[in-house]
């Protein structure tokens, strides 16, 4: 039988630039909470560009809108759930409107690999 693993992936519109100073707690952060959820039970794999994080990778769809991706693998939905959820990571998440709006379309998904 065949192990399977749970993928994420999910995008967001940000509000403002990477440099911008009101993007400061978000990017300051990021580093710090992708080592997180590398270091976290059931963590299979992310997406991340040179710089270990995927910032720069960007979805192009709407035209002159700044749509970031961010994508991972878990062992279950029970560790994805966990990580998310129960670790610093739902600070980030509480906060989430300062940076990027909320989105008026599907904006995630979920599949087993």
């Amino acid at each position: 039988m065949t192990e399977k693993h749970l993928a994420q992936v999910n995008i967001a519109e940000q509000r403002f630039p990477n440099d911008a100073p009101e993007m400061a707690d978000f990017m300051g952060a990021l580093d710090a909470i992708n080592a997180l959820a590398e270091r976290s039970p059931g963590f299979v794999w992310r997406l991340k560009d040179d710089a270990g994080h995927a910032m720069d990778l960007r979805f192009d769809a709407t035209p002159g809108a700044e749509i970031l991706v961010n994508m991972s693998v878990w062992e279950s939905i029970e560790t994805l759930r966990t990580y998310v959820y129960t670790t610093a990571h739902a600070n980030i998440m509480a906060r989430r409107a300062k940076w990027f709006p909320q989105m008026k379309t599907a904006h995630m998904a979920l599949w087993w690999v």
